[in-house]
């Protein structure tokens, strides 16, 4: 058992030869912990890799995933001695460091209910999509530790998707904290949900920059789409937003120079710089109609909902894999 009391919860289903490279990582983090993983339905060889390792393995047929009840049985299984419980996808690659960080500010403050990691991008992908997980969104790739409490409604009102933003491709949680306050049955965003529910239950959140992964998603462009489509739905359904104000043409703008300026600085061949800078405006463009029709979800019919969400592809089975 862990000597810091850890079990770290594994959803698994087609992992590919990414969750080797993840599993190695995992094992050499210091310290003793239990891994539990949950299978949904691999047929590629992620069960026999996983066999391969000091892993406890639970298997679910692929109908009953859940994003939010799946990972609430893979802790149900944590031993008893567990005080935290980590969660980490097929694709979250631990760097040196990872697991100290992640613990590290629940052991200093008993108020601490959950932490989330920095996810830096590959190398050699996107580097429009580099420049906005390092540039742009601080709670993902960004450097600064941050640590959220519910203490001003109308600022939590007012700026709710910065106060909930929590990322479990990695994260870790207080056990008995988790235990009174689990996930939510959710398709998707149950990471979201969950830390509205601790921040209006008077718990503290931390991003914390000192717990590192290498994860990202190289979509295609009809991907981006759809994966903008299912965040802006179900931050509309959290936050309220999708009234429509702002202008997002605009700031469209401002984005669009900053990109062109990031690659220009950017080590590579002149070639692929201009071919960025002509993939540049589509990408954004598959983001903005994604983000703009997504806010509008609740009033769209069925039928296109399954057309434009990401997440209701992969519950049909029309996804070998699962990523998060």
């Amino acid at each position: 058992m862990a000597d810091k009391g850890l079990t770290v919860v594994l959803l698994t289903k087609d992992g590919g030869p990414l969750i080797k490279e993840m599993l190695d990582a995992l094992f050499r983090q210091p310290g003793g912990f239990e891994v539990i993983a949950v299978d949904s339905g691999s047929t590629d060889g992620t069960l026999e890799l996983l066999r391969s390792y000091p892993v406890r393995l639970y298997q679910i047929p692929p109908e009953e995933f859940n994003h939010g009840l799946t990972r609430n049985f893979g802790a149900s299984k944590a031993s008893p001695g567990s005080r935290y419980i980590a969660f980490l996808t097929q694709d979250a690659v631990p760097m040196p460091g990872w697991l100290p960080g992640l613990l590290r500010p629940m052991e200093d403050d008993p108020e601490v209910a959950g932490v989330f990691s920095r996810q830096l991008p590959r190398g050699g992908g996107n580097p429009i999509l580099r420049r906005y997980m390092l540039e742009e969104w601080g709670q993902c790739g960004g450097p600064d530790r941050v640590e959220k409490k519910l203490t001003d409604r109308a600022d939590y009102e007012r700026r709710k998707k910065w106060y909930i933003t929590f990322n479990d491709p990695s994260s870790a949680v207080r056990r008995e904290v988790f235990e009174k306050i689990p996930f939510r049955r959710a398709d998707f965003a149950e990471d979201l949900m969950w830390a509205r529910d601790v921040l209006e239950a008077g718990y503290k959140l931390v991003y914390e920059p000192a717990s590192t992964v290498v994860h990202s998603h190289e979509y295609s462009l009809t991907e981006q789409f759809r994966q903008h489509f299912d965040d802006a739905g179900a931050l509309a359904g959290l936050t309220g937003a999708g009234s429509g104000k702002g202008r997002p043409l605009g700031r469209l703008f401002g984005k669009l120079v900053k990109d062109a300026a990031y690659l220009l600085r950017q080590d590579m061949p002149l070639h692929k710089r201009l071919g960025w800078l002509l993939y540049m405006p589509f990408w954004h463009l598959a983001v903005l109609s994604g983000t703009v029709l997504g806010l509008k979800r609740g009033a769209l019919p069925d039928w296109l909902v399954r057309l434009c969400s990401r997440q209701s592809r992969i519950k049909r089975g029309l996804y070998k894999t699962r990523h998060k």
